[in-house]
């Protein structure tokens, strides 16, 4: 058992998560660590299936310093894969798996990965290396390994943005901000040992790097999510209540999809602790119908917010009663060694967010950073307790008809109309009108009858300038989730389109 303490210590420089294996593999190895399916590995089992893959990627030419493309679904495999590369040194990023074999070699040569690892056959004809677990697919312009960074050292993991700002981008994090995170965890959550954690997310959203590590350092066991039992919100309930979940992280979005007014009553037969919410603007109608049974039976919700340049997310507020007062919840104080300032002031008091402190990436991938800052993009305010508040994207207004709009604004009055769980609005030019029109698509709630007649009549309490013209009602079981766990806005268009 030494041996592998050793040789964790030796390669991660995570020093908190190493005192915390350290401590479970001498007093618990037998805890259990990860269930998927009917599969239980216990830590001890954990770290010697994925060392053995350590050794066989070093093995295969695959050393610290390279980055390495992840061709898989959430797995015990993928799982066991994730921390063979931590106990190498090596990086890695997700592959998109929806695009194909060619395009997925290409994206790995073009994120300057050294491999392309996989659990499915399709690059076997092409010389892929069969593994303990899965294969892997030397490059044939194989990248050099790459020297630490001077101040922030090895490369953990790197994260594709979406690019709602431009491009996408590569976002390298490193051990120096991850530390950070995890310090930052450790002092402002409460997190207690032995919890059971809900692996949900793809390993494109960087909240499953919350997840999978996070599940580690409070000792922890994670349940694995297959991808398909995603795409039922009843199932996901199953899951949820027959593997005693105790810790999960989800966009207010996927909250939406899993939880209905329906499961108020049902609510007591979840072991549920904690519930954190990230990646979208938490509005209090989302929370309004739970928020009583949830207090009374001691659940924690936790609003965060965190770009991935931050290392997943930076701080944090736990909800109370009287956040109900306002329309959104706060997103809470900055985190130990971080700092929060609002850049160009409005009279209102609101600012473009900017970042600083140890959780702050160096840079996107080939272009470092300077010393500034990251600019968020997130209009935000400050109250005179010092908690940020999310506003909305900078240039979130659209000139419509001569008309100024918001359109988180009718989102928002959308989702306070009882039964539905979801709004998404965008805008559609009529070229042959040759005049703009609001779309949207409404999440109607299980068990709900809510028909278009239902929406314009609530909505006659909107200036007219803001009443969508254009409806698509979606059952909440039937509602496009794309895989970063956020609705598939782009999928509700073309089924407009369609309809």
């Amino acid at each position: 058992m030494e041996r592998h303490i050793d040789s964790w210590q030796i390669n991660t420089g995570l020093t908190y998560l190493n005192k915390v294996l350290t401590r479970i593999l001498t007093e618990k190895p037998d805890a259990v660590a990860l269930i998927h399916a009917e599969r239980m590995y216990s830590y001890h089992q954990l770290i010697c299936v994925s060392e053995n893959l350590a050794k066989q990627l070093r093995e295969a030419g695959i050393v610290e310093g390279h980055r390495l493309a992840l061709n898989a679904p959430r797995s015990s495999e993928l799982f066991h894969v994730i921390i063979a590369c931590i106990l190498s040194g090596v990086s890695f990023i997700s592959v998109p798996r929806s695009i194909g074999e060619d395009q997925k070699m290409k994206f790995a040569a073009d994120t300057h990965c050294v491999a392309l690892f996989s659990l499915s056959d399709e690059f076997i004809e092409l010389g892929a290396k069969p593994l303990d677990v899965g294969n892997v697919l030397i490059l044939p312009e194989a990248t050099s390994p790459r020297a630490p960074h001077t101040l922030s050292g090895k490369e953990v993991y790197c994260v594709r943005t979406s690019g709602t700002t431009g491009e996408p981008k590569i976002v390298p994090i490193y051990v120096r901000q991850l530390s950070a995170f995890l310090e930052n965890i450790k002092r402002e959550f409460a997190i207690s040992e032995g919890r059971r954690w809900l692996w949900i997310h793809d390993l494109s959203f960087d909240l499953s790097i919350w997840e999978v590590v996070g599940s580690l350092v409070h000792c922890g066991c994670l349940v694995v999510l297959e991808e398909e039992d995603k795409l039922e919100p009843s199932i996901i309930w199953k899951v949820l209540e027959q593997e005693k979940i105790s810790q999960i992280m989800v966009t207010p979005s996927e909250f939406r999809y899993i939880f209905s007014k329906n499961h108020l009553s049902d609510l007591s037969l979840l072991s549920l602790d904690e519930v954190l919410f990230c990646g979208e603007k938490l509005s209090v109608e989302t929370l309004r119908p739970f928020f009583s049974t949830f207090q009374s039976q001691q659940v924690k919700l936790v609003n965060t917010y965190g770009p991935s340049e931050a290392t997943i997310f930076c701080s944090a507020h736990v909800v109370t009663e009287n956040d109900f007062l306002g329309v959104a919840i706060p997103i809470g104080k900055p985190f130990p060694n971080m700092h929060y300032s609002l850049e160009n002031l409005q009279e209102d008091g609101s600012g473009n967010l900017l970042l600083h402190g140890e959780q702050v990436f160096d840079g996107y991938d080939g272009d470092p950073t300077d010393t500034t800052g990251y600019l968020t993009g997130d209009i935000c305010r400050c109250d005179n307790k010092g908690e940020y508040h999310y506003i909305r994207r900078k240039g979130g207004f659209h000139k419509i008809n001569g008309f100024r709009v918001d359109l988180m604004e009718v989102e928002e009055f959308l989702q306070s109309i009882s039964g539905v769980g979801e709004s998404v609005v965008w805008i559609e030019d009529m070229l042959e009108e040759g005049a703009s029109v609001l779309c949207v698509g409404v999440n109607v709630m299980s068990g709900i009858t809510l028909t278009t007649r239902d929406l314009r009549i609530a909505c006659k309490k909107l200036a007219p300038w803001l009443r969508p013209a254009r409806y698509l009602m979606v059952p909440q079981n039937e509602w496009p989730m794309n895989m970063r766990g956020k609705t598939d806005k782009a999928e509700l268009k073309k089924r407009l389109h369609g309809k």
